[in-house]
């Protein structure tokens, strides 16, 4: 791939430079502390406020803070992605510099595999910082869980960020519009996150993969292999139909 380490390292300079890593961090950190305080001190608010936490069963496990947090990752999966990755390539379309980088010998393979790379590691690395700091204040504050369970639930909704960057890196190639590729991104993605609730067609949904999450955190074995699929091969076909339409565009 012609160019691809030289354009790798644009791209972390870039993601640096308008603040995109120090954001994505930001948000997932404080969902990460946020998640676990919220179960610890929400019988004390309750109590404060003259209601009885028992009459609401609030009896908070580590597996259900887990599990809020991990609710949290699909939230930032639906609308992260959509709103700092949707300018990538539309934005360097719009302004030419898409022409200029290919005049070079770059390859439109090293271009769009750059971009992605780059953003899935940003997304990857600080969702997986972010759960082990909310892991580990659950385990301290809350209740015991196996750090196996929870790293098994995880990679599920590490999958299913690959996915969002992937979809929205292929809307930021169709559109040349910066707005254009992030709205329809989250409309497409949440969309695609309220028919996972749909008995039958929901089951293929790469957001059913949550259920999978929650399903090894609770310790059941009923998990559908069907939404793990479905990503995997939406992620390669949707990073082979950004090469291909930016070999027919007209740049």
């Amino acid at each position: 791939m012609q160019g691809f380490k030289i354009l790798f390292k644009k791209e972390v300079w870039e993601s640096w430079a308008t603040n995109k890593i120090f954001i994505i961090a930001g948000i997932f950190l404080f969902f990460s502390i946020l998640t676990p305080f919220i179960m610890q001190y929400m019988g004390d608010f309750l109590e404060m406020s003259g209601i009885d936490p028992s009459e609401f069963g609030w009896e908070p496990t580590a597996a259900d803070t887990i599990i809020s947090f991990l609710d949290y990752i699909i939230l930032v999966a639906i609308f992260a992605p959509a709103f700092l990755v949707m300018g990538v390539v539309a934005k360097e379309l719009s302004d030419g510099i898409t022409a200029t980088t290919l005049v070079k010998p770059v390859g439109r393979l090293a271009y769009i595999l750059s971009k992605y790379l780059v953003y899935l590691s940003v997304f990857i690395i600080t969702a997986t910082i972010s759960a082990f700091i909310c892991y580990f204040y659950t385990v301290a504050a809350i209740g015991d869980l196996d750090i196996v369970d929870f790293v098994a639930s995880l990679l599920p909704m590490l999958l299913l960020l690959a996915f969002c960057v992937a979809l929205t890196l292929l809307f930021s190639t169709i559109f040349k519009s910066q707005m254009a590729a992030g709205g329809t991104s989250a409309g497409v993605m949440f969309a695609l996150y309220i028919i996972s609730f749909i008995p039958f067609i929901g089951e293929i949904s790469p957001f059913r993969m949550s259920t999978w999450s929650h399903s090894i955190i609770q310790g059941s074995q009923e998990v559908s292999v069907l939404p793990l699929i479905t990503a995997v091969v939406c992620l390669f076909v949707f990073i082979a139909y950004s090469i291909s339409l930016l070999k027919k565009k007209e740049i």
